[in-house]
């Protein structure tokens, strides 16, 4: 927070805490000096008002024991290890549904890109464009998973279980269609 060090409050500049005068938004929360949490100054008492709402200001360190610093470390890492398992579980979640949906992605471009596609019947060519949209959205909606390192999420994306029994029922699509193209080429000739 540079604005503190170019602070007009004598507060801010006197204070006996180093961290407030080398400033960062990090040390002036935990600054443990009394006179930057009582300062005049309106950035410094926006700042910390702003942390104090949101929750991220803990006890002043000297009126936390040991005993209660511990427990709030302990506390900060278990929750902090738990979020970063789940979002683990939902990256692992995320590459499970691309190793399952490209492959099928890609025959059923393949399959929609053929020039004869226009002669097969709609009830078998709409089925598989309505698959291939829908395996597109959840292949980005699992690559914004994957990007964002766990931070996005698998909304709107059925469970795993339910995208195996879509690619199994696209597959069998795109074999009656290959089969129908197949019939139609030998008619022509």
């Amino acid at each position: 927070m540079p604005s503190v060090r170019r602070s007009s409050c004598e507060a801010v500049r006197r204070s006996s805490c180093e961290a407030v005068r080398r400033s960062s938004c990090a040390a002036v929360r935990r600054s443990s000096c009394a006179a930057v949490r009582r300062s005049s100054c309106p950035v410094v008492q926006r700042f910390v008002a702003g942390h104090v709402k949101s929750g991220n200001i803990w006890k002043d360190p000297k009126d936390e024991s040991p005993a209660e610093l511990k427990a709030r470390l302990v506390v900060e890492r278990a929750a902090a290890k738990e979020r970063r398992k789940e979002m683990d579980a939902e990256i692992k979640a995320a590459n499970l549904i691309l190793a399952r949906v490209g492959p099928a992605l890609v025959a059923l471009d393949a399959m929609l890109a053929r020039p004869g596609i226009a002669m097969v019947a709609s009830i078998l060519k709409d089925p598989l464009a309505a698959a291939a949209k829908s395996f597109r959205d959840y292949e980005e909606a699992a690559r914004n998973v994957v990007s964002s390192d766990g931070e996005a999420t698998l909304d709107g994306v059925p469970d795993l279980k339910e995208i195996c029994s879509q690619v199994a029922s696209c597959r069998k699509q795109l074999a009656l269609a290959a089969q129908m193209l197949s019939t139609l080429a030998r008619v022509r000739q």
